[in-house]
């Protein structure tokens, strides 16, 4: 049985301190950033690189970014999703 006192409101805003937002922002931040990092790694050769920095400079930035913007988006579903799991 919950008690009565306990129990959140669906659409009541959660309401975090300082430090619990900085932990939760790292969460959702740090493994987006190594991956973005690591799409240079995954570049099959030098000469790719090379012809992607030369005609293409702004690829790669481009899907660093969006490396990072999809992961935020799916690890803060799933930081959200976890919340509501603790709270119901």
């Amino acid at each position: 049985m919950t008690d009565p006192a306990v129990t959140v409101e669906q659409n009541e805003p959660i309401n975090l301190t300082w430090s619990q937002e900085l932990a939760a922002s790292c969460s959702i931040v740090w493994p987006c950033w190594v991956a973005s990092f690591l799409l240079v790694g995954l570049i099959p050769s030098d000469t790719t690189l090379q012809y992607l920095l030369r005609h293409n400079p702004g690829i790669l930035p481009l899907i660093a970014n969006l490396i990072v913007l999809f992961g935020q988006g799916i690890l803060t579903f799933r930081l959200v999703r976890k919340g509501t799991v603790r709270s119901g």
